[in-house]
């Protein structure tokens, strides 16, 4: 059933979308039926990503004409041009001096609609980011409540499915983090180990260490540069470490 919100004032739209997002973490919803329901709620279009710039989900039932929509849809991450546009744009920077304290607010710019930009957080650690494009209906003051709301529940749902352990991705990357750490530092284990995460290692393997100690987060994401590095080279695999990021090559 369609909600009719033009009589609600701000308050009673709050405690309303409240109660559906609430609502969503006692039943069977998914993470995407979750952002179906926030999308009828905000009534406005949502995408979530990853760290690394891809997308994890979006509003499905949005129609939008717009060209990084469309990449959403169709590709899953952005585009080496949508991330240099975002940089140009000031995004990375608004995010970075927004300090994690809650939502932000990103101004039209070239791009032509004000979006809000949020993060999910497990164990105090950003893990996803969440926008909601302002462009079937003008943002509110009270949007920000509900988006910081949408992101404790999906940051709840999240840990429900354990969708951190089991990436794959991530999973490696603690393996590393133990492995150069010295947690594992017998021969058998190391081999069971990369054989649960499905790696297989070949004859050779190289080890490259970038420092990153003057990095600027303002500029663009470190899982999104540490993405880079694997494209641009056969068999690497990365982790950010102690203000390096070490690289391993196995060829």
């Amino acid at each position: 059933m369609e909600i009719n919100f033009e009589n609600f004032n701000d308050q009673h739209y709050f405690n309303y979308c409240a109660f559906k997002l609430l609502e969503s973490l006692t039943g069977e919803y998914t993470f995407q039926q979750i952002i179906d329901i926030a999308y009828r709620l905000i009534e406005n279009p949502i995408c979530v990503f990853d760290n690394s710039l891809k997308y994890i989900s979006y509003s499905k039932d949005a129609k939008v004409d717009h060209p990084i929509w469309h990449e959403i849809v169709n590709k899953g991450s952005m585009s080496h041009d949508t991330v240099m546009l975002f940089r140009d744009e000031g995004c990375f920077e608004i995010d970075v001096n927004a300090g994690g304290k809650g939502p932000f607010l990103f101004e039209e710019g070239s791009i032509g609609f004000k979006r809000i930009g949020a993060h999910v957080f497990i164990d105090r650690k950003a893990v996803a980011t969440i926008i909601v494009w302002g462009i079937e209906r003008p943002l509110k003051p009270v949007d920000f409540k509900i988006v910081e709301l949408l992101c404790s529940v999906l940051s709840l749902e999240m840990k429900k499915s354990m969708y951190i352990n089991r990436t794959k991705g991530l999973a490696f990357e603690y393996f590393l983090k133990n492995l150069m750490e010295g947690r594992i530092d017998k021969g058998d284990k190391i081999r069971q180990k990369l054989s649960l995460l499905d790696y297989t290692v070949k004859e050779n393997i190289y080890v490259l260490a970038v420092d990153i100690h003057e990095f600027d987060r303002t500029m663009i994401t470190l899982e999104f540069l540490k993405n880079e590095f694997e494209s641009m080279i056969p068999g690497a695999k990365s982790i950010a470490y102690n203000d390096y990021i070490v690289i391993i090559i196995s060829r």
